[in-house]
């Protein structure tokens, strides 16, 4: 059996320091944290947040319930096809706006910038 676990995360295509303050004026870096652990990208927490009732699958696995999902890590986005914590977004727009719960704020943060 093949394991990812011990792989760094994939290069960055550069640095996008517009990106990133718009990232961090939405408030998306509060569950997304850009260093998990010191020199490690992943854009995430690791922790469980409430994604609201709209996504309650009302499966409890272990300590989570079931509106709570794991911060997805953001590292590798750009290899991605689907999004969101259980990939049911085909766009990175769309899974931004369907966030709700704990990250409702920044959900509609990010519904209101002009394009």
């Amino acid at each position: 059996m093949k394991t990812v676990g011990g792989l760094a995360p994939p290069p960055r295509d550069g640095d996008h320091p517009a990106g990133h303050k718009v990232f961090d004026a939405l408030g998306c870096g509060s569950c997304h944290r850009p260093q998990t652990a010191k020199g490690v990208p992943a854009f995430t927490d690791l922790c469980l947040h409430h994604m609201g009732p709209q996504f309650d699958t009302r499966a409890k696995d272990i300590e989570a319930q079931g509106d709570e999902f794991r911060s997805a890590p953001l590292w590798g986005l750009r290899f991605r096809k689907a999004y969101f914590h259980d990939d049911r977004a085909s766009e990175l727009g769309q899974a931004i706006e369907m966030h709700g719960g704990e990250a409702e704020r920044a959900a509609g943060k990010y519904r209101a910038l002009s394009v």
